[in-house]
């Protein structure tokens, strides 16, 4: 296949994915609790993130992965979806969508685009926002007993006041 060939089916998918996206952005404002719709979300936008990465569209790739971030974040409920965050999403994907016009148009995206920058920059900062999803399972986690390899040593081997941590992964941190 041709890279022409490659580029127009990235510019008929990024598009197809961007009315898909603007449907479910509609669609999770009127019911932001619902978990399917916030999953669909994300999955389109992780869809056309994946896509972008085919391609050099750094600014095209760096938008759209802000916006990932913040819909992961707002699906997993540490974040709450609310009107100032719907708004900054939208209008980074009306920009995403101008910016596939343009690689439309010209066949590339050439240097950085100050306004892909700045809604990435929006977006992130909502990642940070002192706002975040009520969660029903706040309580602090009980603290856990020492790990079985460190009752496994004898106890004049165990050392004075020592700490186990435990690592647990973010789900999904994989494909991120």
């Amino acid at each position: 296949m041709k890279t022409q060939d490659l580029l127009d089916q990235f510019v008929q998918e990024a598009r197809e994915c961007l009315e898909r996206i603007g449907q479910r952005l509609l669609a999770v404002e009127r019911d932001p609790a619902n978990r399917e719709l916030l999953n669909d979300l994300f999955r389109e936008v992780h869809t056309l993130k994946g896509n972008c990465g085919l391609f050099d569209f750094g600014a095209l790739e760096h938008l759209v992965h802000a916006a990932e971030d913040l819909l992961d974040r707002v699906r997993d409920g540490q974040i709450a979806y609310r009107p100032a965050l719907a708004d900054t999403l939208l209008d980074a994907m009306d920009h995403t969508g101008a910016l596939v016009d343009r690689i439309a148009r010209d066949g590339r995206l050439d240097g950085d685009d100050p306004a892909a920058a700045a809604l990435a920059q929006a977006l992130r900062q909502h990642l940070t926002a002192a706002d975040p999803a009520p969660r029903s399972d706040a309580a602090e986690p009980a603290p856990r007993a020492m790990p079985d390899w460190l009752l496994a040593l004898p106890a004049g081997e165990r050392p004075a006041g020592a700490v186990a941590v435990t690592y647990t992964p973010e789900s999904g941190c994989y494909f991120k």
